[in-house]
């Protein structure tokens, strides 16, 4: 079975849009998003509108938490306030309400692989983030809580970086700790969308990166007038 691992899609319509096109010539047969549908771009409406479409688990992000409960926010940044306002704006009740059933943590099995599914960690499911320096201290934490009773895949986002890592000594199965990466707004200096498969046959990731319609996605910011530093990380991929 391939899993399509998102995260982190951040109202980025043009971005989602090409993801989901490259999805289907991937031929997956489960898509998880991994929390922040919404926040910062320009259409938090059609995002959580298309993944409501075609997600099998959606999760709840520290940015769509934000949009349910304002005072959440309070150590955003401007940048992620002006994202914010934009998106308590524009959603309905339908949006609002779709997000009030997310939860940050779900645990799935598929293929006889247990996922434990996190927006940030499993230490904190909805705000830690785990960059790739922490992964081996993370993997070790991991390692002295989870049962061993099964291959398990760990899927968080939150940071907006691919990443993964695994472990097996001392346990029968290893964990395998993936970060897919930022659909909307990549961080890691390339600005194509990201995203991983995890085939449940190999029990390995893949990561992939979609060249989108960023300019597409800039006219949109600057129609919704946020500001120009978003539609710059946009554009540098960092």
């Amino acid at each position: 079975m391939r899993v399509a691992l998102l995260s982190d899609i951040h109202s980025n319509l043009q971005a989602l849009e090409a993801v989901m096109e490259s999805l289907r010539t991937h031929r997956v047969d489960k898509i998880v998003v991994l929390g922040d549908i919404v926040g910062y771009n320009a259409n938090p409406v059609e995002c959580i509108q298309r993944v409501k479409q075609v997600a099998d688990i959606s999760l709840l992000g520290n940015h769509d938490a934000a949009a349910l409960n304002p005072d959440s926010a309070r150590f955003f940044n401007a940048n992620a306030k002006a994202g914010l306002n934009h998106t308590i704006k524009h959603l309905g009740n339908d949006e609002i309400q779709y997000l009030k059933e997310l939860q940050p943590k779900v645990d799935a099995e598929f293929d006889k692989v247990r996922f434990s599914l996190v927006h940030g960690s499993m230490r904190d499911p909805l705000s830690e983030y785990v960059f790739p320096g922490m992964a081996a201290t993370m993997l070790e934490w991991l390692h002295a809580r989870l049962p061993d009773d099964g291959p398990r895949v760990v899927a968080q986002g939150h940071t907006h970086i691919p990443m993964y890592l695994t472990k097996a000594s001392g346990r029968t199965y290893p964990i395998h700790l993936v970060n897919p990466g930022s659909v909307g707004q990549p961080r890691d200096g390339d600005p194509r969308a990201s995203f991983a498969i995890f085939d449940t046959s190999t029990r390995m990731p893949t990561f992939h990166r979609v060249a989108y319609d960023i300019q597409g996605a800039v006219r949109a910011n600057e129609a919704a007038q946020l500001p120009k530093d978003l539609s710059r990380l946009l554009i540098l991929g960092s």
